[in-house]
């Protein structure tokens, strides 16, 4: 792996990492580019897929405590047996419901951002991200899909490049060059915008 040895001035505290770590490297990447969207003015991030799986994970461990409660302070074992089971069957739901949301509707996305619309008259914009670093690989893959808030219209791209593209080989993350990425990934969709709009 040829990794860059450019030092950038420091602006801001930098971000090093291991980059033989696969997954530190992935959360410095996705750090920064929640940094990058996070930092315009026009955008708010969305925690509804955070949420959503922390209401998942709250109903499951509330099944596991009132078992834990009922049969030792109610009705000891075997007297609880029934509610034991359904407990159990039920927590077991639940871990099942977070594994199908995580793999069919959360799909690797670490990112969902609300745009306001010009003037902020009318519905949001979301832009959301996904990222996958597969292990033994240095090929970091972002994809950025911006839907319509009126039109409910998705536009989507893709970049994937070795991780020594950004990383120098201390492991310093030179946020300027993947922020060019970024950009050039934002004005591939807003070019595909206009199309669509003419």
């Amino acid at each position: 792996m040829v990794l860059i040895e450019e030092v950038e001035p420091e602006e801001e505290k930098e971000i090093k990492v291991d980059v033989w770590d696969g997954a530190a490297v992935r959360n410095a990447l996705e750090d920064a580019t929640k940094q990058f969207f996070n930092d315009r003015s026009d955008f708010s991030e969305d925690f509804s897929l955070y949420d959503t799986k922390l209401v998942i994970c709250t109903v499951a461990c509330l099944f596991s405590l009132f078992a834990i409660v009922y049969d030792y302070f109610i009705a000891p074992f075997p007297k609880s047996w029934t509610v034991l089971l359904v407990c159990a069957v039920s927590y077991y739901i639940m871990a099942g419901i977070y594994t199908l949301f995580t793999t069919f509707v959360e799909k690797n996305c670490f990112y969902v951002g609300k745009q306001k619309r010009t003037g902020g008259i009318g519905k949001p914009s979301k832009w959301r991200v996904h990222s996958s670093l597969p292990r033994l690989s240095d090929v970091f893959t972002l994809t950025m899909s911006f839907t319509d808030g009126e039109t409910h219209d998705c536009t989507k791209t893709e970049l994937s490049k070795s991780i020594s593209c950004w990383f120098d080989s201390k492991g310093v993350l030179h946020k300027g060059i993947f922020f060019e990425d970024l950009n050039k990934m934002w004005k591939e969709i807003e070019k595909s915008i206009t199309k669509k709009k003419q």
